[in-house]
């Protein structure tokens, strides 16, 4: 055969197998796509899909199927592993583990499986788990689309929970567009404690992407309660994200003709949260009433956590009555935390100062049911001598009313003469009223007509009925 007769017959023999070749190329690039084992380590795919695809098989106990994981459409079934995933993080325990499961979960999920994932949990019994899922699922399902995101939230999910998932849905929005978040939650007829709650959450996610314009969306509300509770929401954010010194400068920003002082108060305790040696440090700079205030709340909010630290801060503070009034907080706050021993060691270690006298007072007050006699001799101990006076006689008279032999002998030692004379004298019979004093006799000595016996009208009548007759002996 020549060669041009053969060309024909080796031009459609390599037609047919290069058309094979494709088709098992196609076979063979469908089972790659699909291949879940090696999915996760796939350099070709992104963090995102890489997270997803660990989270779900370690979830479900098996390789994922990121295929039939994201193509979650009105026609398809809910996606078995998928369930299993979402029932495996809602029987999690609380914790780090937990929390990183469902953000890789929730993160890698596309808009379909997200919103197919938020109505089956839906449609299932409320557990704290689910609850926990939920909000993840509906935040990040406010950031793909905001406004479908409330419409659900707002209608199909359980009353009990509708005002917490709508939140979590405007925390996700608001990443994406604070302004269209913070019009929805105004617009809506509801109170407006819910209200305040709602752009609290727009203006703490905001301020996650651009804390700037968070700010100036706060300080350009209307100066009313609803303002007040987004600043506090706002101050939230800048404690726990940037500390108390770094977030001084935007609570500035946020009111630059001058912060209200219970903001300021609200803002100090807690920074004393993380940090209380510098927010008192910081307190100690403001002027007046203001310093007063706001050492108030760091004290109280220091010695709700370390009253023992607290109480050295208020005894290196210059003498005086913001010392004494700060002594007396903390250890009150001590004596409620871990009882008596510790701080009346503490109280016991220190030299008299008349500043730790509005301490021991407290001390006094939690001490005198308990134990009558130390109480009394705390009481003595105060160097004021008109509140320790004040002190001890309230305590000895308590004393001597519930054990008075054993408070008798004490008292008469320790108390000056005059003062225990007018504690142990016998109270004087309180005089009688003037209606019931007798009447005085007009007439003076001249005696007064009075009827006869037998011509009184209370006279006692003679009866011959011996039913009648009254009858001394008998009585």
């Amino acid at each position: 055969m020549s060669r041009q007769r053969m060309t024909p017959v080796v031009i459609g023999v390599a037609w047919l197998v290069s058309l094979g070749a494709v088709f098992v190329l196609g076979i063979l690039s469908a089972f790659a796509f699909h291949r879940a084992p090696e999915s996760v380590l796939d350099v070709r795919l992104d963090r995102a899909d890489r997270e997803l695809a660990f989270a779900v098989e370690s979830l479900a106990g098996e390789p994922a199927d990121l295929a039939a994981l994201k193509s979650v459409s009105a026609r398809d079934a809910f996606p078995a592993q998928l369930e299993r995933a979402l029932e495996g993080l809602s029987g999690m325990e609380p914790g780090v583990r937990r929390s990183f499961y469902t953000e890789a979960l929730v993160r890698g999920l596309p808009m379909r499986p997200v919103v197919a994932s938020v109505q089956h949990l839906a449609e299932q019994p409320l557990s704290e788990g689910r609850r926990a899922l939920s909000r993840e699922l509906l935040r990040r399902w406010g950031e793909l689309d905001g406004r479908s995101a409330v419409a659900f939230a707002g209608t199909r999910m359980a009353e009990a929970v509708r005002e917490e998932m709508l939140a979590a849905v405007l925390a996700g929005w608001a990443r994406v567009s604070a302004s269209d978040a913070w019009s929805w939650a105004m617009r809506q007829e509801v109170s407006d404690a819910v209200r305040s709650r709602f752009l609290g959450r727009v203006v703490s996610a905001e301020a996650e992407v651009d804390l700037e314009s968070a700010v100036a969306r706060v300080g350009a509300m209307e100066e009313t309660a609803l303002q007040a509770v987004v600043m506090r929401a706002l101050t939230d954010w800048l404690v726990d994200n940037l500390g108390g010194e770094r977030a001084l400068p935007w609570l500035v920003e946020m009111d630059p003709e001058g912060l209200p002082l219970d903001l300021i108060v609200y803002f100090s305790r807690r920074w004393a949260d993380t940090d209380p040696w510098m927010a008192a440090e910081w307190a100690g700079g403001l002027d007046g009433m203001a310093r007063e205030e706001v050492y108030g709340a760091v004290a109280a909010q220091w010695a709700s956590r370390d009253p023992a630290e607290a109480a050295r801060w208020a005894y290196g503070l210059p003498r005086g009555m913001e010392r004494m009034t700060m002594l007396r907080r903390i250890v009150g706050q001590w004596i409620r935390l871990e009882g008596l021993e510790f701080p009346t060691e503490w109280l016991a270690a220190q030299d008299p100062d008349p500043d730790f006298d509005g301490a021991i007072e407290a001390v006094v007050v939690a001490l005198v049911e308990l134990n009558p006699a130390a109480a009394f001799s705390w009481a003595m101990s105060i160097v004021d001598r008109v509140r320790r006076e004040v002190a001890a006689d309230a305590v000895a008279r308590y004393w001597l009313e519930v054990d008075p032999e054993g408070a008798a002998p004490v008292l008469a030692e320790e108390l000056p003469a005059s003062v225990a004379r007018d504690l142990f004298a016998e109270p004087e019979p309180d005089p009688l009223p003037a209606a019931l004093d007798p009447p005085e006799d007009p007439a003076g000595d001249e005696p007064s007509e009075e009827l006869p016996a037998d011509e009184s009208e209370f006279a006692e009548e003679e009866t011959d009925d011996p039913e009648f007759r009254f009858d001394d002996d008998a009585y």
